[in-house]
């Protein structure tokens, strides 16, 4: 079970990927990036995405 946190985390990845993706291509977006946008550390990505790839799939 997934708990209340990590969906939030997951939530903001994605509204800032999603935020990202329409200035840039996929190719040059960068965790550094995404996870500035989001306000969250570059860890809490990697505790749920291996990349920006990941992340798109």
């Amino acid at each position: 079970m997934v708990d209340r946190r990590s969906r939030r985390s997951q939530r903001l990845i994605k509204e800032a990927f999603y935020r990202l993706i329409v200035q840039k291509p996929l190719f040059r977006l960068t965790v550094a990036e995404i996870t500035r946008e989001a306000d969250l550390e570059r860890g809490t990505f990697y505790g749920h995405y291996h990349d920006v790839f990941d992340l798109y799939d």
